[in-house]
């Protein structure tokens, strides 16, 4: 199906602003956004038709639309996950006249009124069984709790005991594949899993009995023709025999039946009836089934995951695709996503190691969903546009394993070189941000970062668009060679062999506490997923896409000559601005909802590791299977003696608070892979392969056993440099090359190590590894002791113990600027004594001035508070005047000499070391 026209759309538009309409005009178009998979507004024509317009329809008109509405509603990716399903649950639970795990919400008397009248509709009943079945399997996809299996499996077989032939086996293939799903989970209960597969085997064999009763390959022709020329027809019906004879590990007659629907499928495509076309969605949707399903005969023929790829029962799915190897890979590993976490520039640069290590794989062309949090989405950001520029300038087929490693290698260059221009003290220091303060009235200290990871880092990436301000809206991928310039990434990545991921920058908002997400093509809050709809009673501000923002963030990316839009730079620093330290990222006049209440909100985005740290969320928002979570936070370390301060306390309790909630969420996705709802996860941290000691009570009498920390984690970092890594700052300030290329070698050695463990079933390429520059430092952190490379280790320690301070780090590495750093402030102090002792009675003016300086500051509070806070909305604390006041008269003396002077000495150290590892 194709997208609908432009008047499609208008004629839509002017439907839900209250023109008048008919029904089946409402139908016709529901139809045709259904078609192109734009299920939100097939949804709501499909309600408008049924609940405003049907009074003087048939009633199995109606019913054949509630059937529609249902199937859009539970579909439906705008709508929040648990909304969807319990909407279509309460609809089909009163059609049905039965509970179907819905609550007892009243429903429309149309509704109401169809449910007696089911009866005279067998077909349709049992149509709609199977559209409950399918509802209870989605549940199970996304929750993962065998009960959803269950209840699918009981909706199924119902409409399975009404006959294959009314519905042409659909409830019957189903519910043998919710067997097999079973009979997989239930492999440590031998009798519960031998009697699913029985039982699943002999709904196959009657499917196949009733569709194909002679079931026989005939050389001499193509393939069987059907007793009824009619299914011949039929792509479903071809697909079901395919997957029939899959689930009964006959791989032939599969493969044979898969190339009936494939030549099938070419022959619509090229009728000119496009109403009969197979929509990509549909395809996707059958094949991912199939996929799975071939992944549980492989296991139960003795495959191991790694070579599933060269198992018959692939060779048999593979017949469908028309022995696209592209295809074939991307539904052997399922949509995997990329989750980079929060934690400052530590978090930057601890994932590029990551990157390396996937480009050597060759699996960075993999992932689809590039999820990013805080420091992850300052990288991450950074990633994108060097992955956009690759993309649209190569086509899918020339773009090779090397251009990713280049990709990488251009990273580690110029996006160190960015964090090096210590973009934390310019923000703080630099005369022209704060000279923004006076001249910007809405310029706080997370726009003026905004502008200076623009100015310091993004505008590195050579892709043409450097020179001007870069908008989200136009950050869309166009890949080079895609003849359709509609291409959508959710829907059409599966054909490619190099995806185009989305990228999702993480924010939280302080509004509703929810987590906000900016992408190329929308921003808002995105629809909750679980039990939070039953305990979370906040508003959601709802997602937008950028064509429809009001005022200032409108940007329609089809439309040149724009001056609206939300930057780039803006969305990183919401998703990077740390409460306490930053302030939040205003979008003023964004939401207000006129007419039904006169509150309008002022929307104001802090770090989006205040709700998920790492970025987990947006990946199972995006149905990823298969998750690559690189964690480089600030985790909760040991106290031995707690701050107790009032703020201290606040903060380690805090700390506390998030590591609690990383804990859960872990567990979580472990239950959800042990489930069968994601095939695979890779978890990499900072802490990794670390051991904890137990710590015994004062005179303890029975003392626990000490266990010695083994000398090197198991992917070969020594124990002792690894704890310091772990301790390394989270901030925006300068990092030395020490600190760079110690974090990269961490995550490089974690990844390859833990992807062995974790992810065996995905191929990884066998060429030789890349030379990155930070291996230079990978002999003195693998170091054995007493080895010549173990003499850099005690430089190495010294370095990254230094790193874990916020301030003055070059003053306690070099002797020289720690003498001056005493001393100078010393002869400042006593000039100034001097000066008090020798000119006191000269003093009197300052009682005048201080008298002067609290009437200047009372009415500044005055002009601040009522003319610059509440008419235009000043937003910068007295503490940023002040320090700007400073800054831009006297404090850039210091402040520069120190930015080209002293902080490049800092950013050099252990440089030496990667030298004299290299010769």
């Amino acid at each position: 199906m194709q997208a609908p026209d432009n008047r499609s759309g208008n004629r839509a538009r002017e439907i839900f602003g209250g023109k008048p309409t008919t029904f089946d005009e409402l139908v016709s178009l529901a139809a045709t956004f259904q078609g192109s998979n734009q299920l939100d507004d097939a949804r709501r024509l499909l309600e408008m038709a049924l609940f405003d317009y049907s009074a003087d329809v048939d009633q199995q008109t109606r019913t054949n639309v509630l059937r529609k509405l249902i199937l859009c509603t539970y579909k439906d990716p705008d709508l929040p996950a648990e909304v969807r399903l319990q909407r279509a649950e309460q609809m089909l639970s009163t059609v049905l006249s039965e509970p179907l795990n819905a609550s007892a919400e009243p429903q429309s008397p149309i509704i109401v009124a169809l449910a007696p009248s089911l009866d005279s509709f067998p077909k349709l009943k049992q149509d709609l069984l199977g559209i409950a079945g399918a509802v209870q399997k989605r549940r199970w996809d996304i929750y993962g709790q065998r009960v959803h299996l269950v209840r699918s499996y009981q909706y199924y077989q119902r409409g399975y005991e009404m006959g294959c032939q009314n519905d042409r086996a659909y409830n019957a293939i189903n519910l043998a594949f919710v067997l097999d799903l079973l009979s997989a989970q239930e492999e440590g209960e031998l009798d519960h899993g031998l009697a699913a597969r029985t039982m699943a085997a002999r709904v196959r064999t009657e499917v196949v009995a009733i569709l194909d009763p002679v079931h026989e390959v005939e050389s001499e022709e193509k393939y069987t023709k059907l007793a009824d020329p009619d299914l011949m027809k039929d792509w479903w019906v071809l697909l079901t025999l395919a997957e029939a004879w899959l689930g009964l590990g006959d791989y032939l007659k599969a493969a044979y039946w898969m190339a009936a629907a494939a030549d099938l499928k070419a022959q619509l495509e090229l009728d000119a009836d496009k109403k009969k076309h197979i929509a990509p969605w549909q395809f996707e949707t059958a094949v991912r089934q199939f996929a799975q399903l071939a992944r549980i005969r492989a296991r139960r023929d003795g495959i191991p995951p790694a070579s599933l790829e060269t198992s018959v029962a692939w060779g048999a799915l593979k017949a469908l695709l028309r022995d696209s190897s592209e295809e074939a890979e991307s539904f052997l590993r399922g949509k995997v996503g990329l989750a980079l976490s929060g934690g400052g520039f530590r978090a930057s640069l601890f994932h590029i190691g990551l990157l390396a290590k996937l480009a050597e794989f060759d699996v960075l062309r993999h992932v689809e969903v590039l999820s990013c949090v805080s420091g992850g989405s300052i990288l991450g950001a950074y990633y994108y546009l060097e992955l956009r520029k690759m993309l649209q300038e190569r086509a899918d087929a020339q773009i090779s394993r090397q251009d990713y490693i280049d990709l990488v290698q251009r990273i580690y260059k110029d996006f160190l070189a960015g964090v090096q221009q210590n973009i934390r003290l310019r923000m703080l220091f630099g005369w022209p941000s704060n000279a923004k303060i006076f001249s910007l009235k809405g310029s706080s200290s997370s726009d003026r970062l905004a502008d200076l990871y623009e100015k310091e880092l993004y505008w590195r990436v050579k892709d043409g668009e450097q020179d001007k301000p870069r908008y989200l809206a136009d950050l869309r991928v166009k890949p080079a060679g895609e003849q359709d310039s509609s291409f959508n990434p959710k829907y059409d990545n599966w054909k490619r062999h190099n995806k185009v991921p989305a990228l999702i920058l993480n924010a939280t908002s302080l509004n509703t506490c929810h987590n906000w997400q900016f992408t190329a093509s929308f921003m808002g809050e995105p629809p909750p997923r679980g039990i939070d709809i039953e305990i979370d009673a906040n508003h959601r501000l709802r997602r937008m896409y950028h064509k429809e923002a009001p005022g200032s963030y409108r940007r329609d990316a089809t439309q040149p000559n724009q001056s609206g839009g939300v930057r780039l730079g803006e969305a990183v620093a919401a998703s990077a601005c740390v409460p306490g330290l930053f302030d939040p990222i205003l979008l003023d006049d964004l939401y207000g909802t006129l007419g039904k209440t006169a509150e309008k909100y002022r929307t104001r985005l802090v770090d989006g590791g205040n709700y998920d740290n790492q970025g987990v969320a947006s990946l199972r928002e995006q149905d990823c299977t298969v998750l690559i979570i690189s964690d480089a936070c600030g985790q909760t370390g040991l106290s031995p003696e707690p701050v107790f301060g009032h703020i201290g306390v606040m903060m380690r309790a805090n700390d506390i608070l998030m590591s609690r909630v990383r804990e859960v969420q872990y567990q979580l996705l472990s239950n959800l892979r042990d489930a069968g709802a994601l095939q695979g996860i890779m978890y990499v941290h900072l802490k990794k392969g670390l051991q904890a000691q137990t710590i015994d009570w004062v005179r303890c009498e029975d003392p626990s056993a000490y266990k010695k920390p083994p000398a090197k984690t198991d992917y070969g970092i020594r124990e002792d440099v690894q704890r310091l890594l772990a301790s390394v700052r989270t901030d925006l300030d300068s990092f030395s090359w020490l600190e760079s290329n110690a974090l990269m070698v961490s995550a490089y050695r974690m990844t390859e190590d833990e992807w062995k463990k974790c992810l065996p079933f995905l191929k990884t390429s066998s060429a030789a590894p890349a030379t990155w520059p930070f291996l230079s430092l990978d002999s003195t952190m693998t170091a054995d002791e007493g080895t010549k490379a173990a003499e850099s280790v005690p430089d190495l320690k010294k370095g990254l113990k230094v790193a874990a301070e916020l301030a003055f780090k070059p003053f306690k590495l070099y002797p020289a600027l720690k003498v001056a750093s005493f001393v100078i402030p010393a002869v400042i102090l006593a000039l100034w004594g001097w000066a008090t002792v020798h000119y006191w009675t000269a003093l009197a003016p300052v009682v005048k001035f201080s008298f002067f300086a609290t009437l200047g500051i009372a009415l500044l509070v005055v002009i601040k508070e009522a003319i610059l806070g509440r008419m235009l909305r000043y937003r910068n604390s007295y503490l940023d005047i002040f320090v700007a006041l400073i800054m831009c008269s006297i404090g850039w003396i210091i402040f520069y000499p120190y930015l080209y002077m002293i902080d490049p000495l800092y950013i050099k150290w252990g440089s030496s070391i990667g030298l004299r590892n290299r010769q």
